[in-house]
Formats: C-alpha cells, structure tokens, sequence
C-alpha cells in the first residue's frame, strides 16, 4: 500500500480490511473522530481514543518506526505475530482494562473528545520511540451537551395523566437532539435524554444520571454511578436494557429519566418518599431484565418503612404495585432494583403501622367480620327485648346501656358496608360512609365515658339520681360532641379511600386520609376516655371487693359465673377492652392485634350478655324484695 493510499484515511477512522486490524495514520494538528476511536496531535506526540466496549477482547497497539509527521498506528484484533517481519513497536493489551486501573484526572483534556460516541474510554500517548501510555479517562459527572427546553403544561407541572402521555412520546425529541445528551426541561419539570447512535451492539454501554448534584442540584451524567454518590438520587440504565432497546427499538437507542415533583398523590393516598417519582422511558416496552435498572434515593429524615413501587403510567393517578422491584436499604440510603421500565417511587409505611402477613390479615379479617356479624345479630335482640318485651319503665342505667348498644350497632354495620361502598369507587359515597363510620365510633367512646359518668353519679347520689331530665341531657351530649369534628374533618375534605397492605393483599376501604390527623383525634380522644373509665372500674371493683367482705350474702359477685359475667360485661360497657390497641407495639403488635380484634368484634354480643344478665339479677331483686346496695344497685 502506497503513501497516497495512507493519507487518504488521514481524517477517516474505521475498521479497515488490512488484515484483522485497524489502521490509521496520525497527521500533525489534525483531530480525527469516528464512532469509537480518535485521533489527536498534541505539537509533538499523537493521542489514540478508544472506547471502554472496544476492549472486550484483546488489542495490540502497534505503531510504525517511521518519521513522526507521517506515523502509522495499527490497532489489532488478539496478538500479532506477524508484526516482528515488520518495523513497529507493538504492544498488547489485555482484555478488560488495558490500562490496569491508572485513571487520568486530567478531565480538561478527557472533554476535548466529548463528541464521542460510548461511555467510559482509554487513552493512549503514543510517544516519540513509538512506545504507548495508556490511562482511562472517564466522566466522573458532566452537564449534558445540549439543552431544550419547552412548558406545555402549566407552572405546577403535567398530572399523572399527562406525565404518562409525555414519556409515551418521548422518542419525538430525538429530532430536536443534535448531540449525544440533552437536558429537557419541561415547565418545573426536568430530565435528561441519552442517545447512543452510531454504535453496533455490542460497543453499547449502561448509562448512569444523577439529579439534585451539588449547590445548584445540577442533573449530571457519569460513566460510574459511584461518582455520582454526592448527589441527592441517581439512577443507572443497564447495558442489558439499552442492548434491548438497539433490537426492538428501529430507531436510535435512547434513554429518557425524567423526576416529577407532583404526583405524590395516588389512588391509595400513600406516602411517596421525598414526593419525587421517577420515570424512564427508551421508546420501547423493556421487561424482564436480568441486570436489573438501579434507582437510588436519600431517605434523609423522613420516617417509615421504604418499599420500591411502580406505575404503569394506566389511569389518571398512580397505582403502585410492587411487581418487578426489589428494595434494598442501607443507612438513608434507598435502592431500587427494578426489572421493567415505567414510573418509580419509593413508598413509605409508617413505622407504628407497619404490614403484617397475609396470612395474620385473613385470620383477623375472618375473626372481624365473625365477630360484628354475631354483635349485630345479638344487639338486634336485645333492642327487641328492649323495646318490645319491656314490660316495665327501663332504669337509667338500661337506658345508657341501650344508647350505647345503638352506637355499637352501627359501628358495626358502617364498617361491614364500608369495603363494599369503597369498591363503588365514588368519591362522595367513600366520604359520606367515612364520615359516617368515623361518626360512630367517637359516638361509640363517647357513650363509654357516659357509663362511667353515670356510675359515679351513682355513687354521688346512692343510687338515686335526682338531675332533671338527666337521659335528655346525657343524650344530646353524647350524640353531638363528635358531630363537631366529624363535620369539621368533612369540611377540610380529611376523608377519603385508604388501602390496608399486607405482603400479598390490599384491601380498600373509606377512612381518614390524613394520617396524622387520625392519629391525633382518635387515640387523644380515646385516650381521654379510657383513662376516665378505666379509673371508674377499678374503684368500683375495689367498692366491690370491699362490700363482699362486709355483706357477702348481699353481693352477687365472686366466683359465680354469674359475677365474673357481670364484670367481663362491665368492662366492654366502659370499654376499656379497646386499651389493648396501646400494646400494639414491638413483640407484643401481633397478639395484642388478636386480643383487640377478638374483645372488640364480639362486643355486641359481650353487651347483649351483659343486658340480659342484669335484666335479670334486678327482676330478681324486685322479686325478692331486697333493698341491699350490692352491685346490681350501682350498676342500675
């Protein structure tokens, strides 16, 4: 091959069919590029580029004894034998990393070849007596090379449905892309789109962007994603879906990774980590990777148990389903390892009411519903014994009773309509029977703390309550007190559909929204209460203990199955069996689940007992013609 042959490749750089090599002649001041290898003069020595993927099998780097201006450099595929009939300096370089770990820092020089085409590259400096220094120049973190910018939607950003919309016809920014990255802002939104052109399959590598980097939360891109460990979340595209999207895709491979700050609001009300969702798009359906997408997030100070969720971008809000993820938790450090393509977010459980096992959620579903079903049936008879058997005026101590029991029936029945109202998925229904169940249970603790209230005015008075219209007065405080803040809680709209998860099962139904707020009304309310009745109990069992030990033969209670029913009934009419929910902690969650579950679901049926028991011991009393203050006289 002749010199004018030579310089015809001078600004052409290729594989080239001289024999199982390429060749390339460096030429003084001239910069050559191509897909995957260039050329540079640097006033004395040439500088050789090649991309990290070009070394995935071994290379000799060979370089000709003649006159520098005119030197020709041989690049060939394994080793070469033949080289030692021919006047070159030959060196072999491994397969994998040639330049054995020797990293150059300087990055000014690594951004001369930002044109090209891959991911991380090796240099090399072909010196003057044709031996050869190689380094790895890498991008530790580079802004992308071109900017677009656009605001189609309005300043607080695209909804759900237009975020799915958007990344569904992101390969239309590819025309409007003249380099190999480009950052796109869209209104408040920003992301940054990769492309790897020009490449063969196997010359593809994975693709690493790290978003909120440094003061000006910068979004970089970087050939290692530890380089991007500063920044507030990165996230790493594998060669493996890259490689996918060159053969399904017949376009240019590219990548999209895009975070919306709008869209921490779902169908389940969950708590989105940081309110940042992540999606990625490569203009094809990507499923099943085996070297799996890496979305990495800064928990900080936010508390809660992280789970990996994604969206299949279906529906106006999002869905999260744990399909396809796995979640990995180091100190406040979150990764998500995911095996698809679509919209991320990392979902945060409360740490005071984490998921328990499916199996535990259908056994305590089972037991509720058991339980309010027979409550319901048994304080149906009662209220027939009441109101249609009664044959005599009802105490005042029944006629609480009774309040109480009707309160009870319609907790009851409020939360076995509530999952079946939930699926109707109307918003002012699943409001409405929210407000509704929330209405009766404060109703519920209410008519507890009127029991007590009654019993030591029992004590006060010695069994005779002289108050004007007292049952008048009790009632209308008792029924109206949780209409303020129901009516309060409806207006600020704190009501809504929740899920309740389990590893395997998610159940829907209508509750508060606002967790905090719930948490803070319900077990203050509650709180207050039990601490009330829980007091009365026990002075009046101590009163109790005490009359026995004076005037047994007056006292029906002790051992009998008849005293140990009448206490088990008082404590469910004070409820204080409702206290187990505070050892719902630790060790002791799971059984006090049961314990509370199992005393509350049967309450009903519990309070039935206790009414015709007491009925009975006062018929029995009436008959006997005694006059004697045990406890059918306090409790009546």
């Amino acid at each position: 091959m002749d010199r004018n042959k030579w310089m015809a490749l001078v600004l052409f750089v290729a594989h080239f069919a001289c024999g199982d090599y390429v060749c390339f002649i460096k030429q003084k001041n001239a910069l050559q590029k191509g897909k995957f290898l260039s050329i540079e003069d640097t006033n004395h020595d040439p500088h050789l580029r090649i991309v990290k993927s070009f070394f995935n099998e071994p290379r000799t780097l060979c370089v000709n004894g003649g006159p520098n201006p005119n030197r020709i450099i041989y690049l060939y595929k394994g080793s070469c034998p033949e080289c030692a009939t021919r006047d070159l300096n030959c060196t072999l370089f491994p397969k994998g990393d040639p330049c054995k770990g020797t990293v150059d820092e300087n990055r000014e020089y690594c951004q001369r070849f930002k044109g090209m085409r891959g991911n991380a590259f090796y240099f090399f400096n072909i010196q003057t007596n044709g031996s050869s220094n190689c380094y790895i120049c890498k991008n530790r973190g580079m802004r992308p090379v071109q900017e677009i910018s656009e605001n189609p939607f309005t300043d607080q950003g695209p909804d759900p449905a237009e975020a799915a919309k958007f990344m569904n016809n992101l390969d239309s920014y590819l025309t409007k892309m003249n380099e190999s990255s480009a950052l796109v802002s869209i209104g408040a939104t920003k992301g940054i789109m990769v492309k790897q052109d020009e490449l063969e399959i196997d010359e593809i590598g994975g693709v690493s962007v790290g978003y909120g980097c440094g003061e000006n939360n910068d979004l970089l891109i970087a050939d290692d994603e530890k380089d991007l460990s500063t920044c507030a979340g990165s996230v790493l595209i594998s060669k493996e879906a890259f490689q996918d999207a060159y053969i399904r895709n017949a376009t240019v491979p590219f990548a999209g990774i895009f975070r919306f700050n709008n869209m921490d609001k779902d169908e389940l009300n969950s708590g989105v980590l940081l309110n940042q969702v992540i999606a990625i798009d490569m203009g094809t359906a990507i499923t099943n990777l085996s070297d799996r997408i890496k979305l990495n997030f800064r928990s900080g100070t936010e508390e809660g148990i992280p789970s990996c969720r994604s969206w299949n971008g279906e529906g106006s809000l999002p869905n999260w389903t744990e399909n396809g993820c796995d979640t990995i938790v180091s100190g406040d450090n979150v990764s998500c390892q995911c095996s698809h393509l679509t919209f991320f977010a990392v979902i945060m459980s409360p740490l005071h009411n984490p998921t328990i096992s499916a199996a535990d959620v259908k056994s305590l579903n089972y037991i509720t519903y058991i339980g309010c079903g027979l409550s319901i049936f048994f304080l149906g008879i009662a209220f027939f014994m009441h109101f249609v058997m009664r044959r005599t005026k009802a105490s005042k101590s029944k006629e609480i009773l009774i309040q109480l029991m009707i309160a009870l029936f319609l907790l009851n029945l409020s939360f076995l309509t509530n999952e079946l109202v939930a699926n109707l998925h109307s918003t002012w229904s699943c409001q409405a029977m929210a407000a509704f169940m929330h209405y009766s249970m404060l109703v519920t603790f209410t008519w507890f703390a009127m029991n007590a209230l009654h019993l030591w005015l029992n004590f006060y008075y010695g069994g005779n309550i002289s108050i004007q219209r007292y049952i008048l007065k009790v009632s209308v405080t008792a029924w109206a007190i949780p209409i303020v803040l129901v009516v309060t809680l409806l207006i600020l709209g704190k009501y809504g559909q929740i899920a309740i998860a389990s590893e395997e099962h998610k159940t829907t139904m209508c509750w508060m929204t606002d967790e905090e707020i719930q948490y803070i009304i319900n077990i203050t309310y509650y709180a207050v209460v039990f601490l009330f009745t829980f007091s009365t109990l026990i002075v009046l069992l101590s009163w109790l203990y005490l009359t026995k030990t004076s005037r047994e033969e007056n006292v029906r209670i002790g051992g009998s199955s008849a005293g140990i029913c009448s206490v088990f009934g008082l404590c469910s009419a004070l409820g204080v069996t409702w206290g187990f929910a505070f050892f719902a902690h630790g060790v002791l969650r799971l059984p006090s689940y049961y314990i509370f579950t199992i005393l509350n679901s049967f309450q009903g049926f519990f309070l039935f007992l206790y009414y015709y028991k007491t009925s009975e011991m006062v018929h029995e009393v009436e008959s006997s013609g005694s006059s004697s203050q045990n406890m059918t006289d306090v409790t009546e």
